[in-house]
């Protein structure tokens, strides 16, 4: 039996005692068991949320904008991403293809990655190479 349930027992008996500075009493002591179970349980999720943030491993590396961590002499795991990690100690795996950049599942977070700056850039000047092209036959 919790503490919350024995001060509804111990007000059921003081209401037959017909004293009311007692009842009053009792309410007002249910009423702070009440918030101390809240401040308890907002205490058990802090606790939760920081040991998460402890086992989150600190082994990683920033690099084009996104956190990589090392498995290993040359291999890398990730990306992950560095809003996630940042504000909530998360690991997020980035999603995409790097020829059109990576977005967070969780935050939405896009990251441009240099393989898709350098494809757009490619394409544009493919794309105003013929331009030059089509005005160059239309002129001939």
């Amino acid at each position: 039996m919790g503490a919350l349930d024995t001060a509804k027992e111990l007000a059921k008996l003081v209401q037959k005692l017909d004293n009311i500075e007692v009842v009053q009493k009792v309410i007002e002591l249910q009423g702070d068991l009440m918030e101390l179970q809240e401040r308890f349980q907002e205490l058990l999720d802090e606790n939760r949320d920081l040991k998460k943030k402890l086992e989150a491993p600190t082994e990683l590396l920033f690099q084009d904008n996104m956190y990589w961590r090392a498995k290993g002499k040359e291999e890398q795991e990730g990306p992950f991403c560095t809003k996630c990690f940042d504000g909530d100690g998360k690991t997020v795996r980035m999603h995409g293809g790097e020829s059109r950049g990576l977005t967070c599942p969780h935050c939405k977070t896009f990251v441009d990655t240099k393989t898709a700056a350098e494809n757009r850039r490619k394409a544009s000047q493919a794309r105003q190479a013929n331009r030059k092209d089509r005005s160059r036959s239309i002129l001939l």
